[in-house]
């Protein structure tokens, strides 16, 4: 009913079984219990020599994560842990399938919103939108981890920018960016939008303000006060493809 993805899926089961058990090897044998019954790939653990731990077989490599190949496949413990052992065990389960970590539907959540954000276009001041979004979503994207199609190294964004924008954020902003566009030429329109992107959004630098590399989804660069340009690009591809219909493409070439 919250049309969850996997990633959503595994988080759902992995709080429910944390609220009941606590932190605790219990916890993690229910949680591996309700996934492998689900159809997923997992392999059970051991970190050091006391506490059990859950590692997932992906579609996706995961950038930033510890990875352990078994026979040709690799499973990502999506914990943080300064064990410097950890012990396998290499038995699978039936009829599993990987995780996949794209997020193709919205997601059902609650909606508690955050504090309203008015974004201004410097180009078109009449491109003015309020916009509120959803803690909960948010709140969502942070524990999300940084995935790439294992044959193609570098493609983070796609994930991101593949990711819907929620409904509530689409009512508030979609008119008055529509408005905007009305009767535009083609090349006209897609300025007016670029423009917005470009110049609504203060500017900084992952590095300085989260301290490392992260790519926003688009929800997250309308929520959080600063933004680069990757960020920006994932949003404008979102808001082309819903409000255009067109195609686009990333480009990453170098140096940028």
């Amino acid at each position: 009913s919250l049309k969850l993805c996997d990633w959503g899926y595994y988080q759902l089961v992995k709080t429910t079984a944390d609220k009941i058990y606590g932190a605790r090897d219990e916890a993690v044998v229910l949680t591996a219990y309700v996934m492998a019954n689900s159809g997923y790939k997992l392999r059970m653990g051991r970190l050091g020599t006391d506490r059990l731990c859950l590692l997932l077989g992906t579609e996706d490599g995961v950038y930033d994560c510890l990875s352990v190949t078994i026979d040709g496949e690799d499973f990502y413990l999506f914990e943080n842990t300064d064990c410097n052992s950890i012990y396998i065990m290499k038995k699978g389960f039936p009829n599993e399938d990987g995780i996949n970590l794209s997020i193709n539907k919205q997601q059902k959540f609650g909606y508690s919103p955050n504090s309203e954000r008015t974004l201004v276009s410097e180009a078109y001041r009449n491109v003015s939108a309020s916009v509120k979004t959803n803690r909960n979503m948010i709140d969502f994207y942070d524990t999300y981890p940084c995935p790439f199609r294992k044959e193609e190294p570098g493609t983070s964004w796609v994930y991101y920018a593949n990711a819907p924008l929620d409904s509530e954020i689409q009512t508030t902003l979609y008119p008055t960016l529509k408005s905007a566009i009305a009767g535009k030429s083609q090349k006209e329109a897609a300025n007016i939008l670029l423009n917005f992107v470009q110049t609504a959004f203060e500017y900084k630098k992952d590095g300085e303000y989260w301290g490392y590399e992260r790519p926003l989804f688009a929800a997250e660069t309308l929520h959080y006060p600063y933004s680069d340009c990757e960020d920006r690009s994932i949003l404008f591809s979102r808001l082309i493809r819903d409000l255009m219909n067109l195609d686009v493409v990333f480009l990453h070439y170098e140096g940028h």
